[in-house]
């Protein structure tokens, strides 16, 4: 989601809640939310939230608080342009489920940029240096992202990053996918909109959708349309990708490659 307006930094998040780093153009900030005063969140859900509604529509305040802000467990990214004012964020929290006897963990995450700002490579490389960090730390234990792709645009950006990823228009989703998809998505709570459990009520609808027409003709994005052909209407198309250690490396050598020649 990429999106132009202007935002004051949060102030009110302290200098040791996070770490500044350079990311190309962009400017990047990670906080752990259970270090933020009820204060300090509440200006950070503020600033966040005019960033989000600045390109989706689907959450009130008080959704955005408990998705984003509600979990101590939750780590942000806030992304800075060159003015100092806030162009996006992307932020992460780990859900855990056991199924046929086994612990699994799976990122529950997203990323929010303002018109005229192009971070999903910014956000991208935030989530899979998690899922490293998650990785080392817990090496027996089964990782993957979940998430609610809102629109053609994302699924092309996951698809075309991650080596795999379901559903995809060339690999059948394998059985245990299949299965632990199902649990994962029994234990949030989606809303299916269709026959299909992969289709559910999105939270992130875009405002613009006619912005996106110039991706017309890309094959995954004429995948995702078949698949989800009412994403305006506020369906997203759930996608699955398993973040073992060669999906997570072979993706970041994608985002590595393309840094280099400028994408």
């Amino acid at each position: 989601m990429h999106h132009t307006a202007s935002s004051a930094a949060p102030a009110a998040v302290p200098a040791d809640a996070g770490r500044t780093t350079p990311r190309a153009r962009l400017r990047r900030r990670s906080v752990d939310v259970h270090r933020l005063s009820a204060e300090q969140r509440a200006t950070l859900s503020a600033q966040l939230y005019e960033v989000y509604c600045d390109s989706v529509a689907g959450l009130d305040r008080q959704a955005f608080d408990a998705e984003v802000l509600a979990s101590d467990d939750t780590r942000l990214a806030l992304f800075y342009a060159a003015n100092g004012t806030l162009a996006g964020f992307a932020y992460r929290r780990f859900d855990h489920v056991e199924h046929a006897g086994r612990r699994h963990a799976v990122i529950c995450a997203g990323v929010y940029f303002r018109r005229g700002h192009k971070g999903g490579a910014a956000g991208g490389r935030f989530g899979l240096g998690e899922s490293l960090r998650f990785k080392l730390r817990h090496p027996r234990t089964p990782l993957a992202y979940m998430t609610r792709s809102a629109s053609p645009a994302v699924y092309r950006l996951l698809a075309g990053t991650m080596p795999r990823i379901y559903p995809h228009p060339h690999v059948a989703t394998p059985p245990d996918v299949d299965a632990t998809f199902r649990a994962v998505h029994a234990r949030r709570g989606y809303q299916p909109v269709a026959d299909s459990p992969w289709v559910v009520r999105s939270i992130a609808v875009p405002t613009q959708p006619g912005r996106l027409n110039h991706l017309r003709g890309d094959p995954l994005v004429e995948y995702y349309l078949g698949e989800n052909p009412h994403f305006a209407q506020g369906n997203a198309l759930l996608v699955w990708i398993p973040l073992d250690l060669r999906n997570v490396v072979g993706a970041a050598l994608r985002l590595g490659w393309r840094r280099l020649r400028g994408h």
